[in-house]
């Protein structure tokens, strides 16, 4: 017989809570505590149950408790499992939510019957990111990911680089951005080991595969 899973839900849209409560009434293996409506009475019971799952809304009577909640929540039951429900679709307030220690967040325009299978998910520790906070997080990731590419090239570098790609000699790029031939010359050395390359053209090709080039050449360098 499966081990029985104690949801708590912090829900303050009666519509919802109604939802939830049927779905998961309908489940064999979850059983829900309690539900509370705001952050006081959610962090009193949280102090006489020790619920598997929290299903945590982000907004609770016009304020935006349940970020904070998640924290206290983890203080008192480290190994609770929290999902975020919301309507929020906001890339940033889905990425601060999974940066404090949730483990899911639905959008709240999907359906109710994709709960429970999450809450499983959750449980057993094999929890995917739901479908409609996927896309949120994984733009954040790309944009991450172009921010750390980016570091990899000081905008002299950015500069030069984006010159060579043009197919512009050293004669050119020094009357363009008015520097000594040999300040090219230690700038490509530099990119070089970056990139580990051998040449200037194989360099500028590397940064523009990475998207590095884009600002410079939209620029007119």
């Amino acid at each position: 017989m499966p081990k029985t899973i104690r949801a708590l839900l912090i829900e303050d849209d009666p519509g919802w809570q109604e939802a939830i409560k049927w779905i998961l009434s309908e489940t064999e293996d979850i059983v829900l505590l309690a539900t509370v409506q705001n952050k006081t009475d959610a962090l009193a019971v949280l102090k006489y149950t020790e619920p598997d799952v929290v299903l945590l809304d982000i907004m609770l009577n016009g304020r935006d408790d349940g970020i904070s909640l998640i924290q206290s929540i983890l203080k008192q039951h480290p190994n609770t499992k929290i999902i975020m429900l919301s309507s929020l679709e906001s890339d940033e307030i889905i990425w601060e939510a999974f940066l404090q220690g949730a483990t899911n967040y639905i959008v709240k325009s999907h359906e109710y019957e994709s709960i429970p299978p999450a809450i499983r998910e959750a449980v057993s520790g094999m929890a995917s990111i739901h479908q409609s906070s996927a896309t949120a997080m994984r733009k954040i990731f790309q944009r991450m990911r172009h921010e750390q590419l980016s570091s990899m090239l000081t905008p002299q570098e950015g500069r030069i680089l984006s010159l060579v790609y043009q197919g512009k000699k050293t004669p050119e790029i020094q009357r363009i951005l008015d520097i000594e031939a040999h300040t090219i010359d230690n700038h490509i050395s530099r990119i070089n080991k970056k990139f580990k390359t051998t040449s200037r053209k194989d360099a500028a090709k590397a940064a523009k595969t990475m998207g590095l080039l884009e600002q410079y050449l939209s620029d007119g360098l």
